[in-house]
Formats: structure tokens, C-alpha cells, sequence
């Protein structure tokens, strides 16, 4: 019976040294990969910006026009991933008018949205919301671009997500 106690010690002990061991490899693990999409460059800039816009008033104009989706970076805890149009076998693009936005994909029209550019008090960023035809808040992005490229990042989700357009 004795050498029953011992051996379930044992055992106790040995498992727990190993669950100690994977405990910190994991824990070391998650903390090195905690990347977030401001820790990596952008691949995609416009080379003549070397001023960002960062007034509400010249961004509503500036961003008229059809911009290009260029790539989409995801990053979390897990790690990071790149989408193009090239990976995920489709384009997309919006197109902003004065008060509108349309999303394509492939060309054409998946939806359409109002849309609104503020500035952030005291931060120098802007803020871009699209609101449904009822009024309803749909998405919030932070929004930061020059004259040929935008960078918009959805502020209401648990990862990090930045998508890159050009002009």
C-alpha cells in the first residue's frame, strides 16, 4: 500500500511539473507573437504624401472619387495575415461621393451607405462613419490618407484590421 501512495506522489509531482513547464511555454508563446497591425509598414503608400489630411472639411472633399482596394492586414494575438485581390481571387473598391459611399466587389454594388468624416478633438485623427438610409450607425473607421492612398481601420471589432486603397 505504501509503495501505492508513493507512486501516485510521484506521478502527481511529475504532472505537475509538466503542466508548469507548458504553462510558461505558453504563456512566452502568446506574449512574443502580440503583434498589431501599427508594427508593421504599410506595403502599399502613396510616395508623394508626405503631408497627411488631416482636416475634416479638405478630407470630405479630398476622398471623392473610386479608390481601389490594394490589400487588407489582419493581426491578433495569433499572428498576422495579408489579403489581396490577388489572394482572394476578387477586386473591391468604394466609391465616395459627396454624402454617399458605395462598396464594389468585382465591380459591382454590394451596398451603398451615408457617410460622415470627423475629426477627433485634440488627437489630430479623423473618423469616418457609414450610417444605413434609417440613420443607424453600420461601421466606424479611423481614417487616415493623402491625395492617392487611404488607410481605414474599423474601430468596433476585436482584432486589428487595416485596409489600404489607393487612388
Amino acid at each position: 500500500m505504501r509503495t501505492q501512495i508513493n507512486m501516485l506522489k510521484l506521478n502527481v509531482l511529475n504532472l505537475s511539473k509538466i503542466l508548469t513547464i507548458s504553462f510558461f511555454t505558453c504563456s512566452f508563446l502568446v506574449s512574443c507573437s502580440g503583434g498589431t497591425s501599427s508594427d508593421v509598414t504599410p506595403t502599399v503608400t502613396d510616395p508623394k504624401c508626405e503631408k497627411p489630411i488631416l482636416d475634416a472639411k479638405n478630407a470630405r472633399t479630398k476622398i471623392i472619387g473610386t479608390w481601389k482596394w490594394i490589400q487588407t492586414e489582419t493581426s491578433s494575438r495569433g499572428g498576422s495575415s495579408i489579403s489581396t485581390p490577388t489572394t482572394e481571387g476578387k477586386t473591391q473598391g468604394i466609391i465616395f461621393k459627396e454624402n454617399s459611399v458605395d462598396e464594389l466587389v468585382n465591380g459591382s454594388v454590394i451596398s451603398s451607405y451615408d457617410y460622415s468624416i470627423e475629426a477627433i478633438t485634440g488627437t489630430g485623427q479623423l473618423t469616418m462613419t457609414y450610417k444605413n438610409s434609417n440613420g443607424d450607425v453600420i461601421r466606424t473607421y479611423d481614417l487616415s490618407f493623402c491625395s492617392e492612398s487611404m488607410k481605414i481601420t474599423p474601430t468596433n471589432v476585436s482584432i486589428n484590421v487595416t485596409h489600404l486603397y489607393n487612388k
